[in-house]
């Protein structure tokens, strides 16, 4: 997968977060960034940082 692309665990892991943490997020916070490819759900590594910075 391209580097600017992470999993949920690498998502959780750049945002310091459980993977819970990020699959809730997603189900509660129309403005969290993610993507889905094949089913799986992908996250831009900017489209977070720019969205931890709006916060």
């Amino acid at each position: 997968m391209d580097k600017d692309f992470l999993n949920i665990k690498e998502a959780a892991e750049y945002l310091r977060v459980s993977t819970k943490k990020v699959y809730d997020l997603k189900a509660t916070r129309k403005d969290f960034p993610f993507h889905k490819i094949d089913e799986k759900l992908v996250f831009n590594r900017d489209e977070l940082k720019t969205w931890v910075l709006s916060q």
